[in-house]
């Protein structure tokens, strides 16, 4: 009770087919294709606006019904164009599924269909096709309702209304590219991936968007045909963080999908040669020549650990909890003397789901380090032991452009005796690095972020091909066995540690297959604002 029947079926596994609804957006009712009939009503009512209550007995699959459903797969279809062949919404289109589902039947319109604009540009990223538009008004009542934006509309009547953009507006909304995704049919496309993958030559994994610190659930769809390559974000329920939405800012998410950031991958070690060049090698031997210049830094001449060593470990904001957790008990492990955290600039909250804290997982990186004693130094921890001489190493693990800055990091790096990166892209410090190790781009490794808010969420790795790139928790368990310690054998290995050691996780009773539940109240950082959504 409470709930349309559309909701209340679905929670039965029972499927009634509809355009116009939308679990996040207002009833329009107008599609009409959701018509079901209810036991004691004198005719068809649309299950979108009818309400459950005890005792109605609802038929989805009687004549009247099934024959209701025929009739509107007919009428919408009069006009609408035969653009499958090359329609980017061909393979995921709901006109093409519930036509074999509940049409299968000829038309008996036989005139020329009605002719309207096509791929016309309303906005920095959506295209526009009214010809295959059946104006469900789902885009309009979204940019009425959640952007708060009403540069969308409906005009004129019977089979010559059509959706457009109202006189001297463009739709450049920070959430625009939500209007494709909420589109059931190929009206609205996104102008970044028109003719890019065909749906059927992608697949999905269940992930997190790195974007910022929100932690908005998506599905990342990728390819392995021909290109291996990221191909788009699309958004994932959760009503406690972001409903059904995704910001363009995180779909977009340049920094793992746009073209210089996957050909800039690295995809075997690099050690400096005699002469001052890198010298690209397999990753099991970086790991052993890792291991070898490391060791005089960790092992006295005597073959025992040293109590305290010159080696400063920087950290970032962006990697997996588990990745942390383990580069925590390796500083611990060889007695680090500096552990630094540091992550992407504050950018701008827009109120909604884009957070200024462009870090995905600060707060689950702060929680790792102090559960290990670890303070953050920062910057000015490694630059202040590097030029007293009692740190000598510098380990950069996961760090990017865009956290580790030029002006502020070159003087430092050039200055220490050894330069280890752990990378998954080419970076401007790598000059100063004598050896590189091939980390895991984000899509290459599972793991957990704790988000804004407290959440501790998993994300699944894709099945595209990482070369000799290794996710950071393997990474730093071969380093870990090669000076003695047991290391991991795999990431759930990693995250049972992680919960039996943290203590806001202990008694959590986590599980990493279903991880998504709030672990703590309050963020670890007191300054950091709240989403609207918890």
């Amino acid at each position: 009770k409470g709930e349309n029947l559309i909701e209340s079926a679905k929670r039965l596994g029972i499927n009634i087919p509809h355009y116009c609804y939308h679990p996040k957006l207002s009833v329009a009712g107008n599609c009409r294709m959701c018509m079901v009939e209810v036991e004691k009503m004198p005719k068809l009512t649309i299950a979108c606006n009818t309400g459950a209550q005890e005792g109605m007995v609802v038929h989805t699959k009687s004549k009247k019904t099934v024959s209701a459903q025929k009739m509107v797969m007919e009428f919408l279809l009069i006009n609408h164009p035969l653009d499958c062949p090359f329609c980017d919404q061909a393979g995921e289109c709901k006109l093409q599924d519930y036509y074999m589902a509940h049409g299968m039947n000829g038309s008996h319109f036989k005139e020329e269909k009605l002719h309207k604009e096509k791929a016309k540009r309303i906005g920095q990223h959506v295209v526009l096709d009214q010809e295959r538009c059946i104006n469900c008004t789902r885009c309009v009542r979204f940019m009425n309702e959640i952007a708060k934006d009403p540069v969308l509309g409906q005009f004129e009547r019977n089979n010559r209304a059509h959706i457009d953009i109202m006189d001297g507006k463009t739709l450049d909304h920070p959430y625009s590219l939500n209007t494709v995704e909420i589109c059931p049919v190929g009206a609205l496309t996104s102008g970044d991936d028109r003719f890019k993958v065909r749906v059927w030559f992608q697949k999905t994994a269940k992930s997190i968007c790195p974007s910022c610190s929100t932690g908005c659930n998506t599905y990342l769809d990728y390819t392995t045909r021909q290109e291996n390559k990221l191909v788009r974000f699309r958004s994932r329920r959760n009503d406690f963080i972001n409903d059904t939405w995704l910001c363009d800012y995180g779909r977009l998410s340049k920094s793992i999908f746009s073209e210089s950031a996957q050909k800039n991958l690295i995809d075997t070690g690099f050690v400096k040669d005699k002469d001052g060049n890198l010298e690209d090698v397999s990753y099991l031997t970086a790991m052993k020549e890792l291991a070898s210049q490391l060791r005089p830094y960790v092992i006295d001449t005597n073959g025992h650990h040293l109590t305290s060593n010159p080696i400063s470990i920087v950290g970032s904001y962006t990697r997996s909890n588990e990745e942390l957790f383990a580069l925590a008990q390796f500083a611990s492990f060889i007695h680090a003397k500096t552990f630094s955290l540091i992550g992407r600039p504050q950018g701008e909250s827009d109120g909604f789901l884009l957070s200024a804290d462009r870090n995905p997982n600060k707060n689950g990186a702060e929680m790792v380090s102090e559960a290990f004693g670890l303070p953050n130094q920062g910057l000015k921890g490694v630059n202040e032991n590097i030029e007293a001489g009692s740190s000598k190493v510098i380990i950069l693990f996961g760090t990017d452009n865009n956290s580790l800055l030029e002006n502020s990091w070159k003087e430092t790096l050039s200055k220490a005796e050894l330069v280890i990166s752990f990378s998954e892209r080419d970076s401007w410090f790598h000059r100063f690095s004598h050896l590189i190790i091939p980390l895991s781009r984000f899509g290459e490794y599972e793991g957990s972020f704790v988000n804004i808010n407290g959440f501790i969420q998993k994300f699944e790795r894709t099945s595209l091909y990482a070369h000799e790139r290794h996710a950071g928790w393997e990474v730093l368990s071969d380093l870990l066995k090669a000076f003695g310690n047991k290391g991991f054998e795999n990431v759930h290995e990693v995250f049972v540690q992680m919960r039996e050691s943290l203590p806001l996780l202990k008694n959590q009773n986590l599980d990493f297959a279903t991880l998504g539940v709030r672990v703590w109240a309050e963020t670890l950082d007191s300054s950091a604002e709240q989403t609207k959504h918890v």
